[in-house]
């Protein structure tokens, strides 16, 4: 499927019918290995219709001129969520860079999102940065479970990513003058690098009904590592998420 923007069409596949939800992809990637890495914790589930759009310059959404920062990469996000969401509610989720931008939708679009899943997310961006080793000297996992796995391959536009300007967004995403209330997971690897759980640490007083798990045995590829184990989490993160609305808000 498409969704034609202001100078830009995101290609995006859907799974499922239901209550809908959006899961962004990290980068380098596309969407089929976050389809890859979270589907099978919908199985033998019904009423979620899942959204894994191609971020811009990956997969089939080629860049845009009109995208120049990492401001500019939410807005064209935004834009998104508004087109296919119209006003209506959605959970959301991401991996990585995804996670990354998933925060920055959720501090724009608070009101209307009833769960939040932000997996070994960024804690900055850079399009450069990201292709380097992403775990700065810590012992990279190579179980059998995660040699077996095996993932699609994926397409990018590198030099265009790589030509955006290391910024992250002005949007204060570490910080909200009003607490997150739905349900929240935050999903690292207690061998990718420390900064990453321990900086988003300080996000925990934003997200009062947010569950905190920083897995033993997985890297920055947690979902290869430990995909039973975050398969189980992300389970738990959606019976709660289908049991929460904004009406019993004061209960959190």
């Amino acid at each position: 499927m498409k969704c034609d923007l202001r100078g830009i069409s995101i290609h995006y596949e859907t799974r499922g019918q239901g209550r809908p939800v959006l899961f962004l992809h990290a980068s380098p990637s596309d969407h089929s290995r976050a389809m890859a890495h979270l589907e099978p914790a919908f199985r033998s589930r019904k009423g979620w219709r899942r959204i894994y759009p191609d971020l811009p310059g990956h997969g089939k959404t080629p860049g845009a001129d009109r995208i120049r920062d990492m401001d500019d990469y939410l807005g064209v996000l935004l834009e998104f969520v508004d087109d296919v969401f119209g006003k209506g509610r959605f959970a959301l989720g991401g991996i990585s860079f995804g996670a990354y931008l998933a925060l920055g939708i959720a501090r724009k679009r608070a009101s209307r999102i009833d769960g939040i899943l932000l997996s070994v997310p960024e804690v900055d961006h850079s399009p450069i940065e990201e292709r380097r080793d992403r775990d700065f000297g810590t012992p990279s996992i190579q179980t059998p479970a995660h040699l077996a796995v095996g993932l699609p391959e994926y397409t990018e536009e590198t030099a265009w990513l790589e030509s955006l300007p290391f910024r992250n967004v002005s949007a204060p995403l570490y910080h909200s003058p009003k607490p997150f209330p739905a349900p929240a997971l935050f999903l690292f690897g207690r061998q990718d690098a420390p900064f990453r759980y321990r900086k988003y640490w300080r996000l925990l007083p934003d997200f009062p009904r947010a569950t905190y798990a920083v897995l033993d045995g997985a890297g920055h590829t947690l979902w290869s590592d430990r995909n039973e184990l975050a398969s189980l989490l992300v389970r738990d993160w959606l019976d709660r998420v289908e049991t929460w609305s904004p009406r019993n808000r004061r209960s959190t």
